[in-house]
Parts: C-alpha cells; structure tokens; sequence
C-alpha cells in the first residue's frame, strides 16, 4: 500500500488517512482513460454553460453586502438530514460584491452576485474574504523529474530493457517512484520520478547508463495536503450561498472528488432558491454569471 500512496500523494501509508490510502489504489487501476486534448473538454464545458468567461483577471476582494446575524453567519448545512441553509433576502441588494485587477490592463472592476464558489487554494490565492480567514493546510512539495536516457537495468536486478516501473517503501530516501512513460527503438526510454526533494545527479547517472536530458518540475507551494487523519477540514459552506470547492482537497485531494463537490454546490443552491420563502430565486437578478 505505501508503494502507491507514495505515487499517489508522495505520503507513506502510515501518515495517511484511510480514506486518502483507499483512494490511492485508483491511481492503479486497470480501466484508466486519457484524453488525448484535455483543454478541450475544458472549453467545451464553458461553452455549453453559458457563462461569461472572464480570463487574466485576478479575484482580490469578496465582499458580503449586506449585515448577518451571528446565528446567520454560524449557519452551515446538513446534507444527512436535509435541513436547508438559511436563506438571505437580498431583494433589494444582491449577496456579493467581487472586485478584481484585469492583469493586462491593470483596470479595477467589481461585480455583484447571489452566490460566490471559490475553486482555488484560498491559502495560495489573494483573495480575501470580509470575515473569514483561510486555515492554512500543510501541503507535501513534489518534484518530478523527467530523463530521456539508456537504463541501467541492472541497476534493479532486471534483464535488458525489462523495466516499466518501481515502486519503494518509506525507507527509500532519494525518490518515491519511477515510472517509463515511453520506450523507442533505440533501446532509449523517457522515465518520469516523483520525490520529495530533488534527484541528486549521481543518483540519475547510477539509473541510467547514458542520459540525453532532464527536465524538473516543482511545485513550490505544494502539490497534496498532507492527509494526516484529524487534521482539521475547512468548511465548504463559508458563509450563506458562498462556497469553497478547494475544502475537501483536505479530506480527499483528487479531481474527481472537486467535480462531485461542485455539483453538490449546484445542488444545494437549485434546492434553496426553489424554497417558496426565497427571495434570491427571483428571475428578474441584477447579476449574470461569470467565471474567473
């Protein structure tokens, strides 16, 4: 089981959730799909939604119109038990305002909305929200390292051109995993390594017999939350119809799980504003839908 998580979220399986753990071994399973044009299915998700796609503008301020009670600001929902979240009546001033820097230009502007979701790092992000002080999460840092090379096969124990990945346990210190993402004729392989710090380059010239190049990525802020269990998780409902997708990246940090968490978020707004007592699904709204 660490041979995966190790991949997965570069965490060994005894620091793990067991949640985080069981999700690991999807990364492992057999009917995996690629898109070969993932930016297309992006754009074509904007374009059947209908929104207006605001790009290079940079979100600094979510600003809540109007004064809540505390027993308002406290409220949250209980989707076991189906109790709907309070609802404001903003009939005669929407929720939100949303100010942002076009970065080409460096214009201001601000738009007013009945509902905010926030699908970004709140701890990475300049975004700040009256009220609520993002809970900065521990985040593992994960360099992957890409070499086009002959392998050193016996370096593994392994015969001539046998080798298609390795996986290692917590003992291992200088890489969590290789994986030969392609092999050509001339016997040459691209390999990619995942590790917590970077290769050093003996290590790469003990792996491979002759390397043409190498290319590192790192992420400097972090790639996973690190998923000790009991670390504490930020709520997805930050205030009334203000939404924080990027929450459950600290119970489970997989793209599947933000795609079911966003159309959770749908729900629950399609369930309140059909409430009877609901201002807010009135048709005639001062505000469009925009993405940012």
């Amino acid at each position: 089981m660490t041979g995966i998580t190790r991949v997965i979220y570069g965490q060994n399986a005894s620091d793990i959730s067991l949640l985080g753990g069981f999700i690991s071994f999807v990364g492992d399973a057999k009917e995996i799909f690629e898109f070969p044009n993932t930016q297309a299915v992006f754009e074509k998700l904007v374009e059947e939604s209908k929104v207006n796609l605001k790009l290079n503008h940079l979100v600094t301020h979510v600003k809540l119109n109007i004064e809540l009670t505390e027993e308002q600001l406290n409220d949250n929902i209980n989707i076991l038990e189906n109790q709907p979240l309070s609802i404001i009546d903003s009939s005669s001033s929407t929720l939100y305002s949303i100010k942002s820097i076009n970065s080409l230009t460096k214009a201001e502007s601000t738009e007013e909305y009945d509902a905010v979701i926030i699908a970004t790092p709140l701890e990475f992000s300049s975004i700040h929200i009256d009220g609520y002080s993002p809970y900065k999460r521990e985040y593992r840092k994960v360099y992957v390292t890409y070499c086009h090379g002959e392998i050193n096969h016996t370096r593994f124990g392994l015969n001539e051109n046998s080798l298609s990945g390795v996986l290692t346990t917590d003992k291992a210190k200088l890489w969590n995993s290789i994986g030969v993402r392609h092999k050509f004729e001339d016997n040459s392989s691209i390999i990619k390594l995942f590790s917590i710090n970077p290769v050093p380059e003996d290590e790469l010239d003990r792996i491979f017999i002759k390397r043409y190049s190498t290319y590192v990525h790192f992420w400097e802020d972090g790639s996973y939350p690190l998923l000790k269990p009991g670390l504490p998780i930020p709520p997805l409902i930050l205030k009334p119809n203000l939404f924080y997708i990027n929450s459950f990246e600290s119970f489970i940090s997989v793209l599947e799980g933000s795609v079911v968490t966003s159309k959770n978020v749908i729900r629950i707004l399609q369930r309140n504003w059909k409430q009877e007592q609901c201002t807010l699904s009135s048709i005639n709204s001062k505000t469009k839908s925009f993405l940012y």
